[in-house]
């Protein structure tokens, strides 16, 4: 009896990891970088460009917030939050820095830029070919928002599809963190 009782809280544990994977996110489980901390750095592939390449100093030396967004072209929540993303870029835009990172070691290039060209995302975007972002920023799930201050830290993180409300908040957040950082200057 003892061993059908250890197989249904097996049972039980795999079915709540694959709800709350649900729930969050394409394959969401694990903990990623955590507010107050720095954001690690990267140095990433543009998508439509391969050949030129952009690095965490680069989006931060314009002294404005940075909103990351990993997502893959395959992962519908990300298909769903897009057009709230564009939709924001284009309202920020030389205010918050939007910038898409495709999670192209489990994508492809050409469907990304398909995605991208689709949603005519307006803003940055960037290819993490060989998981070096992900495996950085613990990318666990898709999609995946780290909203980075001017002086590089990270001021929170968002597993799973960013609902109409919680873009807003992050978007108020990026916009204090900038009139923080400008005051301070």
């Amino acid at each position: 009896m003892v061993r059908g009782r250890a197989a249904v809280r097996y049972l039980l544990s795999c079915v709540s990891c694959g709800l709350l994977a649900l729930v969050a996110g394409c394959g969401a489980t694990a903990a990623t970088p955590a507010p107050g901390r720095t954001a690690p750095s990267f140095v990433l592939a543009k998508l439509l460009d391969t050949s030129q390449t952009v690095s965490l100093s680069d989006l931060l030396h314009t002294g404005e917030p940075v909103i990351l967004n990993a997502w893959a072209s395959w992962c519908q929540p990300c298909a769903k939050e897009t057009p709230e993303l564009v939709q924001a870029a284009n309202q920020y835009q030389g205010r918050i820095q939007f910038v898409g990172i495709n999670m192209t070691e489990d994508d492809k290039l050409a469907y990304a830029r398909r995605f991208a060209a689709r949603h005519r995302v307006p803003y940055l975007l960037l290819a993490d070919l060989h998981g070096k972002f992900s495996e950085a920023y613990h990318i666990e799930g898709y999609p995946t928002t780290v909203l980075i201050d001017p002086e590089g830290r990270i001021q929170r993180v968002q597993i799973g599809q960013l609902s109409p409300s919680s873009l807003k908040h992050l978007i108020r957040m990026a916009l204090q963190d900038r009139a923080a950082t400008s005051s301070a200057t």
